[in-house]
């Protein structure tokens, strides 16, 4: 069992690491090296502890530590955006901040198969964005700042070495948390004027400005939304006191001198030249290979190739956290990972379309639930329990991000019920997933002209398909059909989009046709037809035609769209279907997967009881019949709404008496349907009995009654019930021996009643109304 220890960390928009500066691709220089000798000079607080941390690391002794152990650091992420809509432009959505979170811990964590799975090890710490904030509210860790209204910002960004650009601390004034208990990182348009391009891509302080008002990150927001970037993960290294493993070669010019970047497993280097080229030899270090520092993060190598950390830089780092950063740490009280509020479900899948035998990764993205979005990291108080299901196999995980290999084809409805200290919150998607079998293969085109003939389909974008080929370049054959396919609804209507390209050969025309296998025989037919057009030579076409998938197509299947370009001869029955050669043919296969269309749901409920007593609380259960999506329920007392819900199985506390009417609406992509029962509940007073003040000792219930009385005697038992009618009639008499006794009115006209109640040693009458 792996020891968990949790931190606080928090992603501003901006992120700050030694105030260093670099691109995803071509490094700049450092302007986090300039900021710190700056603050080395000028402040000796921060001198002195950053003196005094060597002195720490030369005492920490990783070898007798817990190699299991794993930090984990809450993060509060700023985004500084330009006033883009949500989801453009410096305004990127939560999602792409998400997956950044979770590349940053692949990479820290040396997770196999992810750009970090380098020759390096595991760091042992992860970051998650903070579920409260400041205020002790919920949070999702990420924060938006408008600043639109900030023209310098918007005209040059950042300023971090020049004039240009807004001032780093009046920016980090404008959104900022407690620097103690979260790492802040702001993401930022652009730094020092350079469109949010090539030049510096981010900076970070020491640790020893933690708990200032401007420790933390700024990044590009470029940047960080570039998944293969690794600009974040040097920045935050630089923010647990890594140095680059060039530290100390006179901006290039010659080796490494002194201490250098304090790590003994580090080659000492210039900085090189950017790329990742281990061709020649290091002479700082007796000539030995590239290698033993190109792959380093905190190299100046381009992201592609930095995956690594060493031992030692796993010392330094581990030793900022629990010395100088400690106050991340839970165990000092930090409680950015505390919720304060129900979760709310949510999660997404890595495909929702796969062949049998395929692998499926689900994140998580529970509102409420810290998340690394890792698939092994566990939380204290936090469960989680995934249903994955299509109505004959069911697989299920406890993994907050599960990955899930599904074996047997078809719709797979995936239920997420997630719960943390203060309760639980469910989702339901159903048909989320398509597990499809191979498609039929049909006869494989043969072209007489193959290669730089110019006669091509060059793209082809349908629903989730987009792909693009050579435009001059024709092949016979090409088979996408796993690679490149879609999901898509019987009824349902879809753009198709083909673009060609006619070569100038005799100036024959391009001809092109798409076909889809509706009825799965391997055989294209006429009727199965979809689009054609026709491309002039030595010109481009471009084809947009609205689909309609019929209703009776072969649905849960994978089946096969053919797309068939072919020079000087329009597509016909027998080239399409292979009886024929093409004369410049260019043929793409895709996968299409039909969902059949879903039958409008029919309304249907029970209830766990129909009387009860003010108070008292009634479930409600869905019975409803082709599988609804959304339900709306509806309690009505005398035609006034008194509650709705919009769960399947909804809980309801009635706390005034009365007749209710109960209605349910339920619904899919087929249609909706309702249904209501008038009269459904009863609620009651309570009645007392005349034997005890301060006890209820006897009951009956409903008054007015339509069929059943109830009564109930908690004292002693009912041995007999009489019932006269306003005239004195006897109209009922019944003995029991219990000590509640149901009463029938179903029989008797509306009216007036009177009741007498017998036990052994008292009598009990009441009147009582039939409507």
């Amino acid at each position: 069992m792996k020891k968990i220890m949790i931190v606080g960390y928090s992603l501003f928009s901006l992120i700050f690491t030694n105030l260093y500066a670099q691109n995803t691709n071509n490094l700049s220089s450092c302007a986090s090296d300039a900021m710190n000798q700056k603050l080395m000079k000028s402040n000796s607080t921060f001198s002195s502890k950053m003196i005094q941390f060597e002195d720490m690391v030369k005492k920490n002794n990783l070898i007798s530590r817990n190699k299991e152990q794993i930090y984990v650091i809450p993060v509060v992420v700023h985004i500084m955006h330009k006033g883009e809509s949500l989801g453009t432009g410096t305004n990127i959505s939560d999602k792409e901040v998400f997956f950044k979170i979770k590349a940053i811990n692949e990479e820290f964590r040396k997770i196999i198969g992810s750009q970090g799975d380098g020759a390096g090890i595991d760091v042992g710490i992860e970051f998650a964005l903070a579920v409260r904030n400041p205020d002790n509210q919920a949070t999702n860790g990420i924060v938006r700042y408008d600043m639109s209204g900030y023209s310098n910002y918007v005209n040059n960004g950042i300023n971090s070495a020049k004039t240009q650009g807004m001032d780093d601390a009046d920016l980090k004034k404008l959104s900022f948390w407690d620097s103690k208990q979260y790492y802040n990182i702001w993401l930022v348009s652009e730094i020092d004027n350079n469109e949010g391009e090539s030049g510096v891509q981010g900076y970070a302080y020491y640790a020893a400005q933690h708990g200032s008002d401007v420790d933390g990150a700024v990044i590009l927001s470029n940047s960080f939304k570039n998944l293969e970037s690794t600009t974040e993960v040097h920045e935050i290294g630089h923010a647990f006191n890594l140095y680059h493993t060039f530290e100390g070669d006179n901006n290039g010019l010659d080796c490494p001198s002194g201490n250098g970047d304090f790590c003994n497993d580090t080659a000492p280097h210039k900085r090189g030249i950017n790329d990742c080229s281990i061709i020649g030899n290091n002479i700082c270090d007796a000539n030995s290979s590239n290698v033993f520092f190109i792959n380093n993060y905190m190299s100046y190598s381009y992201s592609s190739c930095r995956n690594m950390f060493t031992k030692d830089q796993k010392n330094r780092i581990i030793t900022t956290l629990t010395t100088i950063r400690k106050s991340f740490l839970e165990s000092e009280g930090n409680k950015s990972f505390l919720p304060v509020s129900l979760p709310l479900a949510d999660f997404t899948a890595s495909s929702q379309l796969i062949n049998s035998g395929d692998k499926i990764t689900f994140f998580n993205f529970s509102n409420g639930i810290p998340n690394s979005y890792l698939s092994d990291t566990p939380w204290l108080g936090n469960t989680f329990e995934w249903e994955f299901t299509n109505g004959t196999t069911t697989l299920t995980s406890d993994v907050q991000n599960p990955e899930v290999t599904f074996m047997e084809a078809g719709n797979y409805q995936v239920t997420l019920k997630v719960t943390n200290v203060l309760g639980s919150g469910s989702k339901k998607e159903y048909k989320y997933i398509q597990v499809a079998n191979a498609t039929i293969q049909p006869s494989v085109p043969i072209s007489v002209n193959s290669g730089n003939f110019g006669y091509t389909i060059h793209q082809i974008r349908f629903k989730d398909i987009d792909n693009v080929t050579d435009p001059f370049l024709n092949i016979a054959y090409t088979d996408f059909s796993t690679l490149h396919k879609t999901a898509v609804k019987a009824g349902g209507s879809y753009n198709l989009e083909v673009t060609t390209h006619a070569g100038n050969s005799g100036g024959n025309p391009e001809y092109h046709a798409v076909y889809i296998d509706y009825n799965n025989d391997g055989v294209f037919q006429e009727t199965e037809r979809i689009a054609e057009g026709k491309t002039l030579s030595n010109q481009y076409g471009q084809f947009i035609e609205s689909i309609i998938i019929p209703e009776n197509t072969v649905p849960n299947k994978l089946l096969r769209m053919r797309v068939a370009g072919n020079g000087k001869s329009p597509i016909d029955n027998d080239i399409i279907n292979c009886r024929v050669k093409y004369w410049a043919g260019d043929v793409e296969d895709y996968g299409v997967y039909v969902i059949d269309s879903e039958i409008a749901p029919v309304a249907d409920f029970t209830a766990s009881a129909s009387v009860i007593l003010k108070g008292e609380s009634i479930s409600f259960s869905d019975n409803s019949s082709n599988l609804p999506t959304a339900w709306l329920w509806k309690i009505y007392k005398n035609d006034i709404l008194a509650f709705s819900a919009k769960e399947q199985n909804p809980i309801f506390t009635f706390r005034e008496s009365g007749i209710y009417k109960v209605e349910l609406t339920v619904g899919n992509s087929g249609g909706t349907d309702t249904k209501y029962i008038n009269g459904m509940i009863l609620v009651n007073d309570p009645l007392l009995s005349t034997q005890d003040d301060d006890k209820i000792t006897f009951v009956y219930y409903p008054n007015p009654v339509l069929n059943t009385l109830y009564i109930r005697n908690d004292l002693e038992k009912i041995k007999k019930v009489e019932m006269y009618n306003l005239s004195g009639e006897l109209v009922l008499i019944q003995t029991y021996n219990s000590d509640t006794v149901n009463v029938d009115f179903s029989e008797l006209e509306k009216g007036i009643y009177f009741i007498y109640c017998y036990q052994d040693n008292s009598e009990l009458n009441f009147k009582i109304i039939k409507n």
